[in-house]
């Protein structure tokens, strides 16, 4: 279980490796039927069932004009859900390989019409099991359409309030570019990226190599390629948010690449 939580903006560049990232990852395609297994072509990674990890719950299927392939944007596994309409509590149970002690990214995806809503938490697991719950909370039945957990490595996204203290994703941006939103092919630890930029910056970008494996954070190569520079050389680049908490505390992680 994750215990502790606390906010950080991530402004970087992130996504997936071909084969390479199945190593300690649980994909799980909620609601889908038993014995339905998933692969995701694009990005090589396999979803099963969630009968294995909750005993709890009703599988359903979105209404077709949303789901795929009458909506082939719609990542598959968010094409089915399972909702818990008994009980105040209920819970998914993993138990990941490295277990106690280690670092992971664990990822819920909720599909409500036509608005995907994803969640992260960066977190060290303190017992053999981790347990994600959803909770009615009295506005209307919980349900959850994927969940993911991916092994990190146990150097990177530390704070000053040592372990456990859990990081819940505020923004992770993919500086420079501009189409689309996803996950690239290079990145080990399956992170998501949004494209940002700004009016006032020039988008420059390399098709040459860039070494980005000399720390843990393993920055994909996709995202580290392309960056910004304001138009005038003797400007800064800026960055703001806001929140509806003034008790959040922000951690920024941000990645520098020479591409010029």
């Amino acid at each position: 279980m994750f215990v502790g939580y606390l906010t950080p903006l991530l402004l970087s560049l992130t996504v997936l490796v071909r084969g390479q990232l199945q190593t300690g990852f649980i994909s799980i395609d909620c609601g889908s039927p038993v014995n339905f297994n998933f692969v995701d072509v694009d990005i090589g990674i396999s979803y099963t069932p969630d009968g294995a990890y909750v005993s709890t719950g009703i599988n359903n299927n979105i209404s077709s004009e949303y789901a795929y392939p009458n909506n082939p944007n719609l990542a598959y596994p968010l094409s089915d859900l399972r909702s818990f309409p008994d009980g105040n509590k209920n819970c998914y149970t993993l138990t990941p390989a490295a277990a106690k002690g280690s670092l992971y990214l664990l990822r819920a995806s909720f599909f409500n019409a036509s608005d995907v809503i994803t969640t992260e938490i960066i977190g060290a697991s303190v017992s053999d099991t981790i347990s994600v719950c959803l909770v009615n909370k009295g506005l209307g039945i919980p349900f959850i359409s994927a969940l993911e957990l991916r092994p990190l490595n146990n150097s990177i996204y530390g704070t000053e309030l040592g372990s456990p203290v859990s990081l819940v994703l505020f923004q992770r941006f993919d500086i420079g570019y501009t189409n689309g939103i996803g996950r690239c092919n290079d990145d080990i630890y399956n992170r998501i990226w949004s494209p940002y930029n700004s009016p006032s910056w020039n988008i420059v970008s390399t098709s040459s190599e860039i070494n980005s494996n000399e720390n843990g954070y393993r920055a994909p190569l996709e995202v580290i390629r392309t960056s910004a520079v304001p138009h005038n050389g003797s400007d800064r680049l800026e960055f703001s948010w806001t929140t509806d908490d003034d008790a959040s505390k922000f951690y920024v992680y941000m990645y520098f690449a020479e591409v010029q």
